[in-house]
């Protein structure tokens, strides 16, 4: 159950179920007011010993760091943003891995070797680089010599009956099924 405080005909504060407020009382008689202490909270620095919760926006200024010992989360919708032109560098610093999950299950993991591990589909409608390999819509392209190598049979399987052999996009040979 809420707790309202009042006093007199200024404004009043509301202390909902489970929530803790800092409140004081402005003036005397019928022009006085309670007011919330923490509605506009504005310190230097803050040391919370226990889970934090922010609701709303929240903004912090230029050079701003925010540090925990335990677990950094955002709320369906939440997110951070930076000012145009600037960086979110999200660091942690011991080595070990950075994860970001979905309805506790993890989407992605960051390790300490600068590799990413995906739990589903990576679509890049810009093509992926590896090494010296680009892969863009149909087009397997090498900056340097290409090997196939496999362990087992190679399955070349083209739906157009023919195989094309080329030289800088000049035709030079082919296999045909008859």
């Amino acid at each position: 159950q809420s707790i309202i405080i009042s006093q007199g005909s200024g404004a009043n504060v509301t202390i909902a179920t489970g929530q803790t407020k800092g409140v004081y009382l402005d003036g005397a008689g019928s022009g006085a007011a309670v007011i919330d202490a923490f509605a506009a909270l504005s310190v230097v620095d803050l040391l919370v010993d226990d889970a934090l919760t922010v609701t709303g926006v929240s903004t912090f200024g230029g050079g701003t760091s925010i540090s925990t010992a335990g677990v950094l989360s955002l709320e369906a919708g939440g997110s951070l943003t930076t000012a145009a032109g600037n960086d979110l560098n999200i660091v942690y610093p011991d080595g070990r891995s950075l994860f970001f999950k979905e309805a506790g299950t993890t989407t992605l993991t960051l390790d300490n070797a600068q590799g990413a591990t995906f739990a589903g589909v990576v679509t890049a409608n810009a093509g992926v680089v590896v090494d010296t390999m680009t892969l863009d819509a149909g087009t397997l392209t090498a900056t340097a010599d290409f090997k196939i190598d496999s362990a087992g049979d190679i399955f070349l399987d083209a739906a157009g009956t023919e195989i094309f052999f080329q030289n800088s996009g000049t035709n030079f040979g082919k296999i045909l099924s008859s």
